[in-house]
């Protein structure tokens, strides 16, 4: 499926919002469940989220803020999200099928 074949291998949304086992390796059994983000910002001061939320389901997000995120880089209401979240551009089919995919993991 295209939704996810683009979280797991283009966009690498795993990579942050998967939590890790002890041994560092992604927890099957909380895909995508939210968990600390593995990697720190450049500064001690930087505005770089610690915490990335959960996507599975989308809870607490309507399916059309997703997609404006997927396509500009920042949410309906004009603010970006904190770092290390990527200012994505993504064509709306594919924004489409992230939505679709991430509100199938129910």
């Amino acid at each position: 499926e295209r939704g996810r074949y683009i979280v797991h291998q283009v966009a690498m949304c795993v990579i942050c919002h998967t939590p890790k086992d002890a041994a560092g390796n992604l927890d099957q059994t909380r895909l995508l469940r939210g968990g600390p983000i593995p990697v720190r910002g450049p500064t001690a001061d930087s505005d770089w989220a610690f915490h990335a939320p959960q996507l599975a389901g989308l809870p607490g997000w309507e399916d059309d803020a997703v997609v404006t995120l997927l396509m500009t880089g920042h949410r309906p209401n004009g603010k970006a999200p904190r770092p290390p979240m990527p200012p994505f551009r993504f064509q709306q089919e594919d924004a489409r099928a992230v939505v679709d995919y991430l509100k199938s993991l129910n």
